[in-house]
């Protein structure tokens, strides 16, 4: 390593919500202080109870990043197995992020079922 150069690493924070049909949960997270940089965002959507297509879309998510100074998601969500894979499921982002900072949205059902929502974020932590 060079001298002077800080070491990082990459960290998934997850953010879980539980959503009840047809209703709009607000999204209050504090990111963790060593927290960077946000390179990108995923969601998995699972436990739905109850029939549906699969091929629907299952709801709506806005994020807003460094106690709101950036709004760079606004994102409609599709159900998703618990096989997939995160690589072919993350958008990609570049997001400066302030440690300790909060992150405020929503998520907002848009079928007749509940259901839950894992958020996750794919981030560059520092190690000091």
């Amino acid at each position: 390593m060079e001298e002077g150069t800080v070491p990082y690493f990459e960290k998934w924070v997850i953010i879980p919500i539980q959503a009840d049909s047809r209703v709009t949960v607000k999204i209050d997270f504090r990111v963790p202080g060593n927290v960077r940089h946000c390179t990108g965002v995923a969601f998995s959507v699972y436990g739905v109870n109850g029939a549906f297509n699969p091929g629907d879309c299952m709801g709506e998510i806005s994020l807003s990043f460094n106690n709101r100074k950036s709004h760079p998601l606004n994102y409609v969500t599709d159900y998703k197995t618990s096989g997939f894979r995160m690589d072919r499921m993350v958008i990609k982002l570049e997001e400066p992020m302030e440690g300790g900072s909060r992150i405020f949205g929503y998520y907002r059902s848009l079928i007749d079922l509940s259901q839950r929502l894992n958020i996750y974020l794919q981030c560059i932590i520092d190690t000091y």
